[in-house]
């Protein structure tokens, strides 16, 4: 358990360094490791794999492709790092399956259980009032307006709620978003509202 706990700060650690997104930096990576591993509690799978992949699972976004999980370079780069941490190759592979998978908008359910836990944990990591949060600080980022952030809200988030593989994780999201739900149903009334007046 110790060499798990060093792992996963090392991980951190990685992230902290080549942070480029706040958004989706270490607090973020916490967060989703936080999730994982209570859905890893109920549902099984390789406790190694789902941490690391849960801390890594947003790494390309601190390069130039801003998110998107170019092949070659950025497969290597992860790849070393994992190997120089001491990951076995097997555990690699199925970390880099986690990590490619992870944002896919429909679900797939021949992906093992390791890889549905982490697109679990990140969405359910993006829930709630802290989802808000996060969503206008990466808006921020990406120089978006209000209506990114709204549509987000109003259609991206549901979706995701909908795409859940668990059924504890989607008991975790209905919680998480009933303490939203008065600001999301005001943002996209608001919303229906000035796309009306076409402006």
């Amino acid at each position: 358990m110790d060499d798990l706990k060093e792992k996963i700060t090392t991980c951190l650690h990685y992230i902290k360094k080549i942070e480029k997104s706040k958004a989706h930096g270490v607090w973020h990576s916490k967060k989703v490791l936080f999730y994982a591993l209570e859905l890893q509690k109920e549902y099984g799978g390789d406790k190694e794999v789902i941490s690391i992949a849960s801390v890594l699972h947003d790494f390309s976004r601190h390069f130039k492709h801003g998110g998107r999980f170019h092949g070659e370079k950025e497969t290597e780069k992860i790849k070393e790092f994992l190997e120089k941490i001491g990951i076995e190759k097997r555990k690699i592979d199925l970390i880099l399956k986690c990590i490619k998978e992870h944002s896919h908008k429909k679900k797939k359910s021949s992906l093992p259980v390791e890889a549905k836990i982490v697109s679990d944990a990140d969405s359910l990591a993006g829930f709630g009032i802290e989802g808000l949060i996060r969503i206008s600080m990466y808006a921020g980022e990406r120089n978006k307006d209000i209506h990114y952030v709204i549509k987000k809200l109003c259609k991206d988030m549901r979706e995701r709620e909908k795409n859940l593989y668990f059924s504890k994780s989607k008991k975790i999201a209905k919680k998480l978003n009933r303490k939203l739900r008065k600001i999301h149903e005001m943002l996209c009334k608001n919303h229906a509202e000035m796309i009306k007046l076409k402006i």
